[in-house]
């Protein structure tokens, strides 16, 4: 097995979205906007980076959420990291990077969800892995929306005639419609999903690097739809969407997410992380999600080392 090293990443945000521009893809949770968030709301967060111990040249960046379970435990949560800067390593690889980490961490409970679908050697997964979609931007726009499905792209023409205005919102009033709207729909139908001071704090940490996208589709000055992006390395994650009762018998959402796709897409993004695809809980918007035509990802699962653990799992 490699030699590796762990060591504590205290450079500033543009060495950190340099590193992750280095990989071919990563999730938000590693992204500098969202390690803010957490950190504005008083978690400690603590990014690593993983050298070769023989050349020392950084192979993976680590971006880490420190807290206490219930008011005991100290733990870290390693979420969908961490990032290969050359792509994904073999599992075993992997498997010895976060167990590196892990004693690199001392006395703490290291929580950990890969963004591999395979788990590595000697881990096993206490909670079921999470799926989402991923769609490749890098695809001309002609053959991406060929590649969606007939009903999807059929709803996207018929928003197209219906002379709907999108605005690109860069001002306070579009992102408090839509987390407003957001958090509403969110209590109305039990979705345990981030809150919208959270959602808030990673759209300002955001908006700081240039990393946000919102748009809002209105019909006569009367709001219809939002949708809110992020952006990190070569990825950006859709956040936030909301679409009003007259905005779904427009189809404005598929609109707002086909434009937003084109705008992405110029700024130089390569993936767009759909996020979560529930079937069971969230059918209508799984299908919404899946009709995109993107590659389903599901994640190994979530694991947890602890520092007295006799192994891995």
């Amino acid at each position: 097995m490699a030699a590796l090293r762990i060591e504590t990443n205290g450079g500033s945000r543009c060495q950190w979205d340099g590193l992750l521009a280095r990989a071919p893809r990563c999730s938000l949770q590693q992204g500098w906007a969202y390690g803010e968030a957490l950190a504005v709301g008083g978690i400690a967060v603590q990014r690593l980076l993983v050298r070769d111990g023989r050349d020392d040249r950084p192979l993976a960046c680590a971006q880490l959420a420190q807290r206490r379970l219930l008011g005991l435990v100290r733990a870290a949560f390693l979420l969908r990291g961490p990032v290969w800067l050359d792509g994904e390593p073999d599992p075993g690889l992997q498997g010895q990077a976060v167990a590196a980490i892990r004693a690199f961490l001392g006395r703490s409970v290291l929580v950990w969800a890969p963004e591999s679908a395979t788990a590595p050697p000697g881990w096993r997964p206490v909670v079921t892995g999470y799926s989402t979609s991923w769609l490749d931007l890098a695809q001309p726009l002609p053959v991406l929306r060929r590649r969606m499905r007939g009903t999807w792209r059929h709803r996207l023409g018929q928003a197209e005639r219906r002379g709907i205005e999108v605005v690109t919102e860069s001002g306070e009033a579009g992102l408090r419609w839509l987390l407003a709207c957001n958090e509403a729909h969110r209590r109305k139908i039990g979705y345990r999903g981030p809150s919208p001071a959270f959602l808030r704090r990673v759209a300002t940490a955001a908006l700081r690097g240039g990393e946000i996208l919102l748009l809002v589709a209105y019909e006569r000055q009367v709001p219809l739809a939002g949708v809110l992006m992020v952006s990190h390395g070569v990825a950006a994650t859709y956040e936030v969407g909301h679409v009003t009762p007259r905005g779904r018998e427009l189809c404005a959402k598929h609109l707002l997410l086909w434009r937003a796709i084109g705008l992405l897409a110029a700024r130089g993004v390569r993936w767009l992380d759909l996020g979560g695809i529930d079937t069971l809980r969230a059918p209508g918007l799984a299908r919404f999600k899946l009709g995109l035509g993107g590659e389903v990802h599901t994640l190994a699962g979530t694991f947890v080392a602890s520092p007295f653990a006799t192994s891995a799992g």
